[in-house]
Parts: C-alpha cells; structure tokens; sequence
C-alpha cells in the first residue's frame, strides 16, 4: 500500500481521536514546519493533498507529524506513524 494513503488512514484515526479542528491546527503546524505555508489546510483537515508534497517534503512531513503526535498522544502513536515510512 502507497505511504501515503496508509498516512491518510493514521490522519483519519487521529481526527477520531482529537477532532478535526485539533487536526487541522496540527497539520497547519506541520506544514509550517516543512516550509510548506502556501498549502492550505482545508476545512475538513482529511482532504489535505498529500500529493501536493513532493518525496523530501513528505518524509519531512511524516517525521514532523510522527514527533508532533507523539508530545500529544503518546510515544507509541508516534512509533506507528514512524513505521509507516520505514516500511
């Protein structure tokens, strides 16, 4: 399964899990992290194309949101978005 689609399935989890305002300030956060101002977060965080990242923006993108995720939700969160990239 492509990276990408198994990160839009952890960012479905996590909106069940903080709701989708937290999420959209947390991926806001991320994307100013990586650089990545000009990418609007859109009202419902879900529909964020990832796509729009290339491949160094989208490790930096996992990474960021991995240590993020895990200051809010616990180590273990941050450990499987992890995963996710290392494959």
């Amino acid at each position: 399964m492509d990276k990408r689609k198994k990160i839009k399935e952890k960012l479905v989890e996590l909106e069940s899990l903080m709701g989708g305002f937290s999420l959209q300030m947390l991926l806001q956060r991320v994307l100013y992290e990586i650089g990545r101002q000009d990418l609007a977060v859109p009202q419902n965080p879900l529909d964020l194309d990832l796509n729009a990242l290339n491949d160094r923006e989208f490790e930096q993108f996992v990474t960021d949101l991995a240590d993020i995720v895990s200051s809010i939700m616990g180590e273990e969160f941050g450990k499987e978005i992890k995963k996710i990239w290392n494959g």
